[in-house]
């Protein structure tokens, strides 16, 4: 998904150093929307059940125990995650430890954007009028892609 027309956002650079350069509207908005999720962590609501899935789909009570059991250290792990991306949005290297968190986290928010878009592994998108409400999400959804792949392919290398 990485496009050859833009400079990637992270990448190893010559002393293998990772170094991040985001636009800024990505700056201001990726810890928006960690917020966002963040808030969402300890609800019910169905766009974060992705980050929380199943480990006995044909046992409820048994995965009703599970989650009652891992579902605090994950909201953990993710509000880590949120934390870590804002302390460090706007530096210009980052630690390959500190690269794997955001990759967790970024996935993380990208899994709720796309709950709440609704989007099915089809990958069919709606065709929207510039006015849609919903265009700044799936524009963000694709902005998140993009910096996936940055990231997977700044620790690839």
């Amino acid at each position: 998904m990485s496009s050859m027309f833009r400079s990637p956002w992270v990448a190893r650079d010559r002393t293998g150093r990772i170094a991040l350069d985001l636009p800024d509207g990505l700056v201001a908005a990726l810890p928006r929307l960690g917020d966002e999720v963040d808030s969402l962590l300890n609800s019910d609501s169905p766009a974060i059940q992705r980050l929380f899935p199943t480990a006995y789909p044909d046992d409820p009570e048994r995965d009703a125990g599970y989650q009652a059991m891992v579902r605090g250290e994950l909201i953990d792990r993710h509000r880590d995650g949120i934390a870590l991306i804002a302390a460090t949005i706007d530096d210009e290297y980052l630690t390959d430890e500190q690269l794997g968190a955001w990759l967790t986290t970024v996935n993380a928010l990208r899994l709720v954007l796309g709950a709440v878009l609704d989007i099915s592994d089809d990958g069919a998108e709606p065709d929207l009028d510039e006015d849609d409400p919903l265009l700044p999400a799936w524009q963000m959804y694709h902005v998140l892609s993009l910096l996936l792949d940055d990231i997977v392919s700044a620790l690839s290398s």
